[in-house]
């Protein structure tokens, strides 16, 4: 298997950016002519992006969280005016309790998913991770409220994920290359 024909430029994929190329390479985990389709792993929820460092793997999920989260708080708002709603219910369907079970879902599926990668390639999975949320939006002050998320994410995953970085879309190619 050769990995490298799933390198594809970075696509940030958000409506609100002009140039959602950026001029960095990583490997495409997510979508059509993904990774986990050739390794048979296309139902499992994946990070849209790999970069193999020296040092680390980064894994690289963009997303627009912002209006995800927009959505999700109707759908809540709907659900509480509902008298018979359990609290538990609610709890579950809580908008930041959604995203925060995605975007872990995504990431240990993904570790998943490099468990079944080494099974085709020499790929060495024991380094420390990183995992990059990229986020649609052009203000720093909405990446904030998901700061819980991330400290959750670091304590609940300990000894799986070395860090959890939060930035804005705009800035990966930035981060990428340091």
């Amino acid at each position: 298997m050769n990995i490298s024909k799933y390198e594809h430029y970075i696509d940030l994929e958000c409506s609100n950016f002009e140039n959602n190329i950026l001029n960095i390479k990583a490997i495409k985990i997510d979508g059509k002519e993904s990774l986990k389709e050739e390794i048979s792993c296309s139902d499992f929820k994946s990070c849209d992006y790999l970069l193999d460092r020296d040092d680390k793997i980064q894994l690289i999920e963009i997303s627009d969280f912002h209006t995800q989260l927009e959505k999700l708080k109707l759908q809540y708002q709907s659900l509480k005016l509902c008298k018979d709603t359990d609290k538990k219910v609610l709890k579950r369907n809580h908008p930041m309790s959604i995203i925060k079970k995605e975007i872990r879902d995504k990431y240990i599926q993904t570790l998943l998913i490099l468990q079944e990668l080494v099974k085709y390639i020499d790929f060495n999975i024991s380094k420390a991770k990183e995992y990059i949320l990229a986020f649609c939006i052009d203000n720093i002050s909405d990446i904030m409220i998901f700061e819980n998320i991330k400290n959750e994410l670091l304590s609940s995953l300990k000894g799986h994920i070395e860090e959890v970085k939060l930035i804005p879309a705009m800035e990966l190619e930035k981060v990428l290359k340091l």
